[in-house]
């Protein structure tokens, strides 16, 4: 168990629906990759990201920050599940480079 420092909380504390305060990424591949491969080869990596075996655990009676506790279950996180609704989302966006203008600086 890991409590969360003030910065985190602060995020964890301000984000709505309407303001999101996480920070997301896309990635782009030359040739194609089966969506099954794809998850697997993430999922091997998974023993290398212990953070995303956590989930965030509100303190008893609201007396500190949340903190960091290992999610015995693995229920709250289903990569498959995850990797599925965001390349369901992309899937919409018709041309790269529509997505690139999205993503980037400029």
């Amino acid at each position: 168990m890991k409590q969360l420092g003030g910065m985190d909380a602060s995020f964890l504390y301000f984000e709505k629906k309407e303001c999101p305060m996480h920070i997301g990424s896309v990635s782009l591949f030359e040739g194609e990759i089966s969506f099954d491969k794809f998850v697997e080869n993430v999922n091997s990596k998974m023993h290398m990201l212990p953070r995303y075996q956590q989930v965030v655990t509100p303190d008893p009676f609201n007396l500190g920050h949340p903190t960091w506790e290992h999610d015995i279950d693995n229920h709250q996180y289903s990569l498959r599940g995850r990797i599925n609704e965001n390349v369901s989302r992309l899937v919409r966006i018709a041309m790269v480079r529509k997505l690139k203008h999205l993503v980037s600086d400029a």
